[in-house]
Parts: C-alpha cells; structure tokens; sequence
C-alpha cells in the first residue's frame, strides 16, 4: 500500500511472524494522527458500535482507526483481537499495531476504514452497505473454508504451525519433513480407492452387507421401468436417489406410489446416469461422523421448524431464526433464498397455512420434510448416547471402505437401543464430510472435530516440528556451516541472500528471509533449519518461525534512534527459544 504526501498512511509494514509487539501477525502503520479534522468521533464510532472515544485529541484517529480495522476484519469472521497505538517519532504521528488472520482481508478493512472516514469527512456520500457487502464476499472467498478451518486452528492451538499452499483449502500441518496435509475433511491418509469405493453407493451397500451390518434393501437401476419394477418388487414405501451423489441432491424419500417412481427418478437422473431404489427404512436421519477409527460426533437431523410465540407470524418466526446470532450475518436459510432469488415465496408446511398466520404459544411448527444438507435443518447433538454396538458397526464400516474421515448416514429409531432391537441400517459412508454439521450454529454444543482430525495425523506437538537453529547478528559463516554439517542430511539454510537444501539453492535469491524460510519449512526433505536473522529482519518483517531450538548470538549493534527497536527486537528472539533436551534434538 503505497502512501502519498496527502494520504493519512506514512508507512505499512507488513510483520508476517513473531514481533516486537506481539507473537502473533501484526501491520505496523504509521499515520498522521491528525490527518482526519473530525471532532465527533463519537459518531464514527456508532456505525461501528464500539466504545466513544472522549476528546478530540491527535490520537483520536489513530485509535479510532486501530478498532476500526479489528471490529471490520472480526465481521469478516477473522478472529483477530490484538491492537495498540504508539508514540511515533514526532507528535504529529503515531504508529497503529493492528493482528490480522488474513493479509488480504486485513488490507481490504484497512482500506475500507480509511475510505469511509474519508467521505464523512469531506461530506461525501458513501455507500457503507455496499461497501460492507463487498468486503465481507472478499473475506469469504479469502478465509480458510468450515471445513478446512477447525483443524487448522486446532493445530495452531496446539502449538503446531500450519502453511497455506493455495488460495483455496489446501493446508500444510507441520514442517518439513514432518509435514502432514489436509485439504477440507480430507487428509495425506484418505486413499484414492477409498474415495471411489464411498462414492460408488452400490459397492459400498455389497461391501459392508457382506459383513453383517445392515443395509437397506435395493438395487441399481438405469431406466424409468426398471425403476418403478424394482420398487413395486421391495413394496412401497421407497427412496430413490442418485447412486453418486452428496447433501442429498436428487433424493427423494418415503414414495409411495408408481408415478412418484417414476418422477424421482427423473430428479435423480440430474445428478447422475445411475440411480438406486432402496426400501424405505423407517426411523429417524442421523450422521455419525468417524475420524481416524473412532466415533467423534453424531447428530440427529430434523427438519427445519420454528416454535411459536403466540404473536409472531411464521415469516416472522423463520426470519428470527434465519438471523440468530449465533448463525453469522452470512447465513441464509434456503426458505429466504429461494425468495431472494424467485421473489416468491416456497410452501413452507404440509398444512398450507399461510405465511402471515401466527402459530401458537410453544407451537412447534414444521417448515419442510427434507432433511438432508442441502435444506440445512436442524442438528440435535447424540454423540454421548450412541450404543456400543452402533459404535462398532460404523467403525468397521468405515474401516470397510478404507476411509480415514468419514461421514455415515444411519436410519435408526434410537440411538441408544442396539441395532437388533431396533430397524436401523447404515445407508451411506461418505468421503469428506460435511463437519460443519457438527459445528456451531447448526450443533450446540459443538464437538471437536478440527482436534480430531489433528490427533490422526501427530501423536504430540513435537512431531510435528523440525530442529530450528537461528544464527542471530553478524554471525561469521563459519559458525553457520559447523551447524550445517553437523552430522545431518537434509539441511537447509535460509538468510536474507537466498534459501538453500544441502548446499543446493531453492527458488529465487531476491525473496524475504520469510519467503526463504517458508520455502525450507515447506520442503518435504528437510529435516533440520539454520536461519540467519539480523535484527533488522525483525524490525521489517518479524520473524520466519515460531519457535526454534538453539540461538547462536554474533555481534549485535545497538546504537541509533532505534536501539530500544532493536533490544526488543533481540529479546523477540531469545522468546522463541523452545527449550528441549539434547537427547530430543539427537532424535529429531
């Protein structure tokens, strides 16, 4: 972000690790406190319903500015917390510190904040819902998906660093040679032929039927005939669906009669060349989600309903619903979508009342009878009430199928009754599940799933960690090779000059030390890092690693109008060392 002699902005600098203010990723921006002649700050602050700032002080925009970029990037869904303003080297600047998750979503609430305080002060006009709506889609696109983000931040919690490789879900846990990856709900250990076993319905029936555990009764079928000849052969009710399908496109449930064969089948065509008809089983919807050989959640699924107040009426009611906090302001129920986009709204109950009718007090109205993904629903957590026997069964019919994370659909009556008293079967063991369903808003309380993931792929913290040697100062090189050749194969080294594997030199020499580092961590054959740090590195950048597990200090400079920076700077490091024994280091 490029500053000119008018703008509010000074300098930015990016710290993209460890820093003098704080373990986590910070901007350090330098801004002219003055720059903005607001003198009600107080009505900047309630567009963004934070605390009033008293007076009308230089500071006042630095720390206007400093919550601004925290409460935008936090509706972003980024959570992000840490900021501080400081005393810059004249009065007429300060330095604003401000955490983001994201560097793009970070810059983009940066700018935002900048632009509109802008225009309230020339008076301009300024669009702040548009503005807003077009931040908050960048954030979306940006941020690490449901699905990808609990692990990651799992890790992270556990003190294991992980690494981004693409714009999408494709995420490093570890380094170096310890690296391990995961890529949504899927992992380095969730086999090819696995996911195609799970994504044939039919062979996964055959498969775990062969094994004793119960499976609806049912066959393939590729034509409207024979679709209707097999249903009238299992006896009605039925379930037809696509044979490789998920969230429940193209299923249709409890069908009872030839015609309704035949028109779901056409639905189920949609999705797929194949489709199945299977006898219905009777019983409730639940979702046992598997990871690494055990049963981590299960929920039961219910249609979406809403329960009277004996005042609102039902659109009343699902709005509320649609916009409980706890949902998010991004969450759109399918009954607002579809009215978003057709400007009518769906039947919503099999009753056909009206949508301006008011249920009674306590009255548990029911908006649908799909209950599949798709159409949300609601999820009632059963993970502390499964049978053992239940247990077992998905357990091995995961293991069946040779999926490491799974997701079964079960047909039960009751989750705490053993299969042979009850009707129950397994009706699908999917790859990649959808865990969001285990997640807050849809699951309350929520399960650790991101945790569970984490403890199938490293059995600790260290296991995940490579040995760090940091070289700190004007260190001579010599000290640096004895550390390289120690004895070791695949050892990087990484300074402000380049990145290099065993003497071999990776990528291009005009990188950051962080990039150089990165690209090392990242390296599926390194086994052991010599980092070469000044403590101007540290000052611009931050530092490349967490942690590390040996300091060699060179001469160090102190001197100039930034030697309190640079002791800082000097204790940042010396803070990361993460002491283990020798004998750990030996066997790393």
């Amino acid at each position: 972000m490029s500053s000119q002699p008018n703008e509010p902005i000074t300098s930015l600098r990016v710290l993209r690790g460890p820093n003098i203010w704080s373990t986590c990723t910070v901007f350090q921006i330098e801004v002219k406190a003055s720059h903005f002649p607001i003198h009600d700050w107080h009505a900047a602050d309630e567009l963004l319903r934070s605390q009033k700032i008293e007076g009308t002080h230089a500071s006042d925009f630095a720390a206007w500015l400093a919550r601004a970029v925290i409460k935008i990037q936090r509706e972003g869904r980024s959570p992000v917390d840490f900021h501080i303003v400081q005393e810059a080297t004249t009065p007429e600047h300060a330095l604003v510190i401000v955490e983001y998750e994201e560097e793009l979503v970070g810059k983009a609430a940066l700018d935002l904040a900048l632009r509109w305080l802008t225009a309230l002060t020339n008076g301009e006009p300024f669009d702040l819902a548009q503005e807003w709506e077009v931040f908050t889609d960048l954030a979306y696109d940006v941020r690490l998906g449901n699905s990808t983000r609990p692990a990651a931040h799992a890790a992270r919690a556990r003190g294991i660093p992980f690494y981004r490789l693409d714009n999408e879900s494709l995420v490093q846990l570890g380094q170096g040679c310890r690296q391990r990856r995961i890529q949504r709900s899927t992992t380095d250990r969730t086999g090819f032929i696995a996911n195609g076993i799970a994504s044939d319905k039919s062979l996964t029936k055959k498969l775990i039927a062969e094994m004793g555990i119960p499976v609806p009764q049912g066959r393939a079928v590729t034509n409207t005939e024979d679709a209707a000849k097999t249903a009238i052969e299992l006896g009605f009710p039925v379930v037809v669906k696509p044979q490789d399908g998920d969230y429940g496109n193209g299923v249709t449930m409890r069908i009872l009669t030839e015609d309704g064969v035949r028109s779901a089948f056409a639905e189920a065509r949609q999705w797929g060349e194949t489709a199945l008809v299977e006898h219905h089983v009777t019983g409730h919807l639940f979702r046992l989600l598997v990871i690494g050989g055990k049963l981590i959640a299960a929920v039961r699924r219910e249609p979406w309903f809403v329960v009277g107040d004996g005042r609102s009426t039902l659109l009343e009611l699902i709005e509320a619903a649609n916009y409980d906090a706890r949902r998010g302001s991004d969450y759109v129920s399918p009954f607002m979508l579809v009215q978003q986009q057709t400007g009518e709204w769906p039947q919503l109950t099999d009753d056909h009342r009206s949508h301006d009718s008011v249920p009674a007090l306590d009255e548990t109205v029911r908006l649908t009878d799909d209950i599949y993904l798709r159409n949300d629903g609601v999820h009632l957590d059963q993970t502390d009430l499964v049978h053992p026997d239940i247990v077992r069964m998905v357990v091995d019919a995961t293991a069946i199928v040779g999926l490491d994370i799974a997701g079964l659909d079960v047909i039960a009556t009751d989750l705490t009754l053993p299969p042979s008293e009850q009707e129950f079967a397994i009706l699908e063991v999917n790859p990649e599940p959808g865990i969001i369903l285990h997640m807050e808003p849809r699951c309350i309380p929520p399960r650790p799933i991101g945790e569970a993931i984490v403890d199938t792929l490293f059995a600790s913290p260290e296991d995940a960690r490579i040995p760090v040697t940091v070289v700190l100062g004007d260190a001579a090189d010599f000290l640096i090779a004895q550390h390289m050749s120690a004895g070791r194969s695949n050892v990087g080294l990484a300074s402000r000059n380049g990145a290099w594997l065993n003497g071999v030199p990776l990528g291009t020499p005009g990188a950051s030390l962080h990039e150089h580092t990165t690209r090392l961590l990242r390296h599926p054959r390194t086994e052991a890092l010599v980092v070469h740090v000044t403590l101007d590195d540290v000052l611009h950048e931050g530092l490349p690693f967490d942690r590390c597990d040996e300091i060699i200090e060179g001469a160090i400079q102190f001197e100039g109008p930034d030697a309190e920076s640079r002791r800082r700077a000097r204790e940042k490091v010396q803070s990361c060392r993460w002491c283990r024994t020798s004998n750990e280091i030996s066997q790393s």
